[in-house]
């Protein structure tokens, strides 16, 4: 909903009074919402690629959903995964980009597409 709103926002021209206050968009565990070609504001300079910040658990399955039977859904926006550190660590987290930087906390950046 989160991201779907600031989409709504940063696209429509009606509310770019409102777009302009909005400091960022934060989502944890969003399935990914939008279809090729999305709006130039979710690319990787637009306002929805930089001020968007999608929280994700390591082993979440709800960012991978729709299925790509349904279609060439993706996301938009950069990327954090979580894994719990400690004793109940079940591994390390996999993602399909290959550079990560990890902090003690167990948060994971991923690469910006």
């Amino acid at each position: 909903m989160a991201a779907l709103f600031g989409l709504m926002m940063f696209t429509n021209p009606a509310y770019r009074a409102i777009a302009d206050r909005i400091g960022a968009v934060y989502t944890y565990g969003q399935p990914m919402i939008g279809e090729p070609p999305l709006p130039p504001e979710c690319g990787p300079s637009g306002a929805m690629g930089i001020w968007t910040f999608r929280y994700i658990y390591a082993k979440d399955v709800v960012p991978a959903l729709p299925p790509t039977a349904s279609g060439p859904f993706q996301h938009f926006g950069e990327e954090w995964r979580f894994s719990r550190p400690g004793p109940l660590r079940e591994g390390p987290v996999s993602v399909a980009q290959p550079s990560l930087r990890q902090g003690k906390s167990g948060l994971k950046r991923a690469s910006r597409r």
